[in-house]
């Protein structure tokens, strides 16, 4: 018998039953997913560490190089169906409390490394907290230094909220998209050791890859809000906000280090100011000029860093806290209970202000974690 997420995949005609694949994997994915938590299973983890991932969300370029060399992968096509098949995989990272619908991307960078990015949810909460996949990974390769993405493939296609983030990109008419049928013929012929198919049987077994032009033809982009046409350093380039932390707020720092220490919570004020400060100037704000940075502390001591990204069309924007928590994501930090404090460094008289929105989130998500707002200046 089916299990009944299953029962949808084949389609009735008057005489045969035709297989959905396309179906088929959303079913399977939303059986997979119908018991999934913010904390993965023991078989899930078991089923991640079996693929070159590992459970990671990276992977250096040398360890690529040694795998395609190892797996005879050269070309376009065997590097679509090698990526492909790290999708599913990829895909078991993902936190979806909400959805229960994971999605993995996995992008090749310009330096050769793999990159990861999986959907975040957050319960209890508005939804556009929500972190897709394709955003995570190039915050992901944002933490990395990673200076451009070359090939993404992903699970679905992507949303038109993701396809105009990555119109940020400086290599935006070069990047190239990877999803679709051929993913769900790979998928019964390649094992989750990463080896594709090579038999050339499936009529599915080569990926057709899409531009951003493709997929967002006459798109809104960066120069439509840049009024003098100048150039400026795009997302992933280097960025260099002249910005600091003020006296007053090193002053509130230390404050918050003695108040911390009086209630036995983790010192890491001092390191979490600078962090916060130094991702601030690497924010990327070129149309509103609101530099901002965030430092997450956990309770065992870890200091994750994170900046003010922001979206021509506004709304696909990240927080510094949500890119913040991608980097504490990819190292596994379990939930947002395990946050002991988030310093944020704004301008007080930027236009975009965080600080409300992020006491807020932590206020119903975890209550216990101070958040402290100190003052920018620039230089």
């Amino acid at each position: 018998m089916l299990q009944p997420g299953l029962r949808n995949v084949f389609a009735r005609t008057s005489r045969h039953a035709i297989y959905n694949p396309v179906a088929a994997c959303r079913a399977q994915r939303r059986v997979n997913c119908s018991s999934a938590s913010v904390s993965r299973s023991t078989a899930t983890m078991d089923a991640a560490d079996l693929c070159p991932l590992k459970g990671r969300f990276y992977i250096p370029a040398d360890e690529v190089k040694q795998l395609f060399a190892e797996k005879g992968i050269s070309g376009q096509q065997k590097t679509y169906e090698f990526l492909m098949s790290l999708v599913q995989p990829a895909s078991a990272l993902a936190r979806t409390p909400i959805s229960k619908f994971n999605v993995g991307a996995v992008g090749l960078g310009g330096s050769g490394a793999i990159y990861v990015g999986v959907n975040i949810e957050f319960p209890r909460s508005h939804l556009n907290n929500s972190i897709h996949g394709e955003q995570f990974l190039l915050m992901n390769c944002l933490h990395h230094g990673e200076r451009s993405i070359e090939v993404l493939a992903v699970s679905e296609a992507p949303c038109g909220h993701c396809r105009q983030f990555y119109a940020e990109l400086s290599n935006s008419e070069t990047v190239r998209f990877v999803y679709g049928a051929g993913q769900y013929a790979t998928q019964r012929s390649a094992s989750c050791s990463g080896t594709a198919s090579t038999s050339g049987q499936s009529p599915h077994s080569s990926y057709t890859a899409y531009s951003l032009d493709q997929l967002l033809p006459a798109k809104f982009g960066p120069m439509d809000l840049i009024e003098d046409g100048a150039p400026f350093p795009l997302l992933l380039e280097a960025q260099n906000n002249k910005v600091k932390l003020s006296h007053a707020a090193k002053l509130d720092l230390a404050a918050a280090q003695q108040a911390a220490a009086s209630q036995g919570m983790v010192d890491a004020m001092s390191q979490a100011g600078q962090v916060a400060e130094q991702w601030a100037q690497k924010s990327y704000s070129p149309y509103t000029h609101s530099p901002s940075g965030a430092a997450i502390v956990t309770k065992t001591g870890k200091v994750y860093g994170g900046c003010f990204v922001e979206s021509a069309a506004f709304n696909p924007s990240l927080t510094p806290f949500h890119v913040a928590w991608i980097a504490a994501v990819t190292d596994h930090v379990a939930g947002l209970e395990e946050i002991s404090q988030v310093v944020l460094a704004e301008l007080p008289d930027a236009p975009v202000q965080h600080a409300e929105h992020i006491e807020a989130l932590l206020k119903r998500l975890s209550p216990a974690a101070m958040v402290f707002t100190v003052p920018l200046e620039r230089t």
